[in-house]
C-alpha cells in the first residue's frame, strides 16, 4: 500500500511539473533557443528531458541551441577565419 501511495505521489509530482511548464508555454511552438532560456529560469526545478517533451523539441535540438548560446561564434575554428 505504501509503495502504491509513493508511486501515486511521484506521478502527481511529475504531472504538476508538466502543468507548470504548459502554463509557461506560449500558444506557438517555441524555438529551441527559447526553451534554453526557459530551462535556465527553471534550473533545478524541472529536468531537461521533461522541459523538452512538454515544449515539443528534441533534447538534441535543445543541447545544440544551448551550445550555440554558450559559444556565439558557432563551430568556427581558427582555420575558418582564413
Amino acid at each position: 500500500m505504501e509503495t502504491q501511495l509513493r508511486q501515486a505521489q511521484q506521478a502527481l509530482g511529475r504531472t504538476t511539473m508538466e502543468l507548470e511548464l504548459y502554463k509557461k508555454r506560449d500558444l506557438f511552438q517555441p524555438a529551441a533557443e527559447e526553451v534554453v532560456k526557459l530551462s535556465a529560469e527553471l534550473a533545478g526545478n524541472h529536468p531537461v528531458t521533461m522541459i523538452c517533451r512538454v515544449m515539443g523539441i528534441s533534447r538534441s535540438a535543445f543541447y545544440q541551441a544551448k551550445d550555440r548560446q554558450e559559444d556565439p561564434r558557432g563551430a568556427c575554428t581558427p582555420q575558418c577565419k582564413d
